[in-house]
């Protein structure tokens, strides 16, 4: 997001231009604990993610989420040509795959056949 590159470039600047001059311990600490802060709030990030911006924003598809949609719905809805563009497509396949490992996941043949039914 572009407020965590934006606020990298802060503390980049800070630290070069004061943290480095230690006039007074006070600042020291008030920078340090910024930055435990700042790591804190890039290591949580992830944390934050739904499965559907996972899944259509991490393929780069702009879609709202909807509450309560179905994966399915949703790729329905965020992807009226259904095969194209080609993230879309592969929405679709990744789909197909999780189906088919989900429904045969202790044989991999039927899994492999599942996909291929769903993938043609």
């Amino acid at each position: 997001e572009g407020k965590f590159r934006e606020a990298s470039h802060m503390l980049f600047d800070i630290t070069m231009n004061y943290a480095n001059l230690r006039e007074s311990e006070d600042s020291w600490y008030g920078f340090s604990k910024s930055a435990k802060e700042y790591k804190a709030q890039l290591e949580n990030a992830p944390l934050t993610v739904s499965y559907h911006e996972l899944v259509f924003g991490g393929h780069g598809i702009n879609c709202p989420e909807v509450p309560g949609e179905a994966m399915w719905q949703a790729h329905q809805r965020c992807c009226p040509q259904f095969f194209e563009p080609k993230n879309c497509n592969q929405v679709f396949e990744l789909t197909a795959n999780a189906l088919g490992w989900g429904r045969h996941m202790d044989d991999q043949a039927k899994q492999d056949e599942y996909y291929k039914d769903m993938s043609e």
